[in-house]
């Protein structure tokens, strides 16, 4: 064989196993068909898209684990010096409110006597933290004169920075 002109060197059909031709190859559906989705499974799909896109919906809806709201009803005496200190002088300006406004306003005075109690309890008191939760808690009374809130709010703030020296040296 390696004597003829243009004839292989080495047989090739002793290493290459035979392939068959296409006309031999079993028939195969299209790849279309596999891509493309059934009639039937696009409703399924659809439903189980749906189903996913709702429970997340309901899960950015549900409140993350939130402290609650709701004021302590037992209050220490510290909590209660504070709310005494606050309501001086505002009797007059809190008459004067509509029943609906007063609760607002009374449980806005709590919220912030707590969080008051809580800035002197921490050790380091924060006098500029003291006035500002003063000053927001005195600006939901309407009509009041801004200069006048600003001087209640240091007269309030000072008085509580020295109970809270008081508490701190004695309790």
């Amino acid at each position: 064989m390696a004597d003829q002109p243009g004839a292989p060197l080495v047989e090739h059909s002793r290493f290459i196993p035979e392939t068959p031709s296409v006309e031999q190859l079993p028939r195969q559906e299209s790849a279309e068909v596999f891509l493309e989705p059934s009639r039937e499974t696009i409703p399924a799909q659809a439903e189980t898209i749906d189903g996913h896109i709702d429970t997340l919906r309901s899960r950015l809806r549900k409140p993350k684990n939130q402290r609650p709201n709701a004021i302590p009803q037992v209050r220490d005496e510290l909590t209660l010096r504070v709310e005494q200190i606050m309501e001086e002088g505002l009797q007059d300006a809190f008459s004067e409110l509509s029943v609906v406004e007063r609760q607002e306003f009374k449980l806005a005075g709590e919220r912030a006597a707590m969080e008051i109690r809580k800035a002197l309890r921490g050790g380091h008191v924060k006098i500029k933290k003291i006035f500002e939760i003063i000053v927001g808690w005195l600006k939901k009374l309407p009509g009041i004169n801004r200069f006048y809130l600003m001087q209640e709010a240091k007269i309030k703030t000072d008085k509580i920075v020295s109970l809270g020296e008081y508490e701190k040296y004695t309790g």
